[in-house]
């Protein structure tokens, strides 16, 4: 598909996206879009690859492969493939991964949020130009974390792999980190 897929719903709308061998090449507009939703989750269906791929438009500036203003949830056992000129994911609330394989490949952060990423299962490759996962916010003390229970991560960054203005807190999982720093945070443990 030569397009993006925008998310606009309810205040109160969970949504559910499966994706299932699926293929969206966007210029000037992330590949998925999340402008409104309570809760918006993407699915990688079992035995399945996926690729988005994201280019800038006309006016030159760097492109999200996947934007949301609302909590996103990635689940399921697929693979997908992110290539991105901005950001892999980007997200102002928090990101949450549970499961499947991620290949993000970015001129900017591969994951990036204002709130906080929490993975429990998967396995994720990045390869950014700036930050691998990404949580910022100085204005609120409850937010701006890390937490990794499991899986694999696996980052390329030329700046931090990890960077989190609170916390970072790893529990599980199998690392394999090179940039300038691997974990910049207050806290970690």
């Amino acid at each position: 598909v030569v397009g993006h897929i925008e998310v606009e719903a309810g205040d109160d709308d969970k949504i559910q996206l499966v994706l299932r061998n699926c293929r969206i090449d966007s210029t000037g507009a992330p590949a998925i879009d999340i402008v409104n939703a309570d809760k918006v989750f993407i699915t990688l269906d079992e035995g399945t690859s996926n690729v988005l791929s994201v280019t800038e438009g006309s006016s030159g500036d760097p492109v999200d492969g996947i934007s949301s203003r609302d909590d996103i949830t990635f689940n399921g056992s697929g693979h997908l493939s992110i290539s991105s000129t901005g950001n892999g994911v980007s997200g102002n609330d928090e990101v949450v991964i549970t499961g499947g394989e991620y290949e993000i490949e970015c001129a900017d952060c591969g994951i990036k949020t204002g709130t906080s990423v929490v993975m429990t299962d998967a396995v994720i490759d990045i390869s950014s130009c700036y930050d691998g996962i990404h949580t910022e916010n100085e204005d609120d003390l409850e937010k701006g974390f890390i937490v990794i229970a499991g899986g694999t991560v696996n980052i390329m960054a030329q700046d931090d792999c990890i960077h989190a203005t609170r916390s970072v807190t790893l529990t599980g999982g199998t690392f394999d980190m090179k940039g300038s720093e691997c974990i910049e945070s207050t806290y970690v443990r």
